[in-house]
């Protein structure tokens, strides 16, 4: 019998480690990575299942915990399961309701049997506990189902976040034991607060119970975001390399990029449409409160380069005026174009790289008048040692501008997508002697967002963000760096 479920791999980046993948299931294939918009109630709150497909929503999450309590996982697997209650007809998944009966502090006791805990709806009283989880979210008939987990506050000392961590895997054995549904993946969940040695023990111990999937839990929970960063640094060389990850209850534009250099595959967040309905939209820009008073006189989309609909027939004064007025409309349009906006930023990290040899090609149609000679060899050369950087060479150590505007061109003769960042480098890699520029000559960079072997994220040199290099490159590079921020200013 054919497995109704796999995860084929399909490239590691190999200066960040992040992935590119497809998570196969019976409801539809998943490109990872992704963004997984939040259906707590089987519903993306102000939005139908069509208008989900039109934004391309690959996969729903929806909630055990709320749709325990109403309308009740009998009722749903009466219906059909979730696919058939909520009409949406592509993959599904279900969270454990760990997190959140740990949002009831005050209101719950966990003990190794599960939690006892009150409904916020009514003050009933109910108990979960791993088998539960699993006979709750097998009735709802999600595709990916996650296990019963335990997780610890911040801050939090280190002996709690080591008790909750060693009954997570105590949880993670019942659930696996429990857990029958043939045609639903089981994912683990990583533990361990903010100690490295808990999270790199957590998971060592979920990878040998070999779950299909291994969520990330206990971040985004009150910690400043460098500190999730570092999390994720230390567990990713422990994580099966071909089981997806996915990096539970984060969303923000920034978090799912650095994720995703992080090696992380899958990710969700309710705060694409909460913030939303409060006029808050996400924009290439960075956030806008499309309320304020700046924005009633602006005709011009909510942001230019987004392909919504929203975007596409609406001007920011318009949406500011019916959030303004109360009409439900407004914060229907904010969330689509929320939504949109950040499937489509996991889209573009979905791409496929382009080939040394679409470079190649390419660059015999840029005119001379930009950049007088570029290195087929040194093209070779630099693609080859991590996919996504490309290096064109011209004698126009002159001008530095000139270089990075050929870089510009070239990303746009290619179509490459908006991740790619633009700089300026000295050459200093290795080619053949013949190839070789002169020590003056400057060459156009394109990057993907990944890290150099000291650790600096090239899309951040890219942008003027930070320079590479050591010594006097470095300092020419940066005070260049600094006159063009100024200049756009």
């Amino acid at each position: 019998m054919t497995q109704p479920f796999s995860y084929e791999l399909k490239h590691i980046c190999k200066q960040s480690g992040a992935r590119l993948g497809v998570l196969h299931t019976p409801h539809g294939d998943i490109q990872t990575p992704i963004y997984m918009p939040v259906g707590t109630a089987a519903c993306v709150k102000a939005m139908t299942p069509r208008e989900m497909e039109e934004i391309g929503t690959q996969i729903l999450l929806s909630n055990t915990y709320h749709l325990h309590l109403r309308p009740g996982e009998n009722l749903v697997q009466e219906a059909g399961g979730l696919h058939n209650f909520m009409d949406w007809h592509k993959p599904i998944l279900t969270d454990s309701g760990g997190f959140q009966v740990f949002s009831l502090a005050g209101i719950r006791t966990i003990k190794e049997e599960g939690v006892t805990f009150q409904s916020h709806l009514d003050g009933s009283r109910h108990f979960i506990g791993p088998e539960e989880s699993m006979d709750i979210q097998q009735k709802l008939g999600s595709d990916i189902c996650m296990a019963f987990d335990v997780c610890s506050p911040y801050p939090c000392d280190y002996n709690t976040a080591k008790i909750n961590m060693e009954r997570t895997h105590r949880w993670a054995e019942r659930c696996k034991k429990h857990h029958t549904k043939e045609d639903q993946a089981l994912f683990g969940i990583v533990q361990g607060a903010f100690y490295k040695d808990l999270r790199i023990e957590s998971a060592k111990t979920l990878a040998d119970m070999d779950f299909f999937g291994y969520g990330i839990g206990g971040l985004s929970v009150g910690e400043p975001k460098p500190v999730m960063y570092e999390m994720l640094d230390e567990i990713a060389p422990y994580m099966p390399v071909n089981k997806p990850r996915y990096l539970m209850g984060v969303g923000t534009p920034d978090c799912l990029l650095e994720g995703v250099l992080r090696g992380v595959d899958m990710f969700d967040c309710v705060l694409a449409t909460r913030i939303a309905r409060n006029g808050t939209v996400l924009t290439s820009k960075g956030r806008v409160v499309v309320k304020n008073a700046q924005y009633a006189h602006d005709f011009g989309p909510i942001d230019a380069e987004c392909d919504c609909y929203a975007c596409q027939h609406f001007s920011r004064a318009y949406v500011r005026h019916l959030l303004k007025a109360g009409e439900i409309t407004g914060g229907r349009l904010a969330s689509i174009h929320n939504l949109r906006f950040l499937i489509h930023l996991m889209e573009q990290e979905s791409q496929p790289l382009p080939t040394t040899a679409s470079l190649i090609s390419a660059k015999s149609s840029i005119p001379s008048t930009i950049c007088p000679v570029i290195s087929d060899v040194s093209l070779h050369s630099r693609a080859e040692r991590g996919a996504g950087v490309f290096v064109v060479f011209g004698k126009v150590a002159e001008n530095r501008e000139k270089v990075d505007y050929h870089a510009t061109a070239l990303r746009g003769m290619l179509k490459m997508p908006k991740k790619f960042g633009t700089g300026i480098e000295y050459t200093g890699y290795t080619t053949p002697a013949a190839e070789s520029p002169p020590p003056s000559t400057y060459c156009g960079l394109l990057s993907a967002p990944q890290k150099t072997r000291s650790g600096r994220s090239l899309h951040r040199y890219a942008s003027g963000e930070q320079s590479v290099g050591s010594g006097a490159r470095q300092r020419k590079i940066a005070k260049w760096a600094e006159g063009k921020r100024r200049k756009r200013k």
